[in-house]
């Protein structure tokens, strides 16, 4: 985890943040 990264990305996983930021919130990578 990086220290510079926003709390709503920090739940979920470095692969999958990007994605989930505006699809799911339950933590699930969701890499389309």
């Amino acid at each position: 985890m990086r220290p510079k990264r926003p709390a709503s990305e920090i739940l979920v996983p470095e692969h999958g943040s990007k994605q989930l930021k505006g699809c799911q919130s339950d933590g699930t990578p969701t890499l389309e």
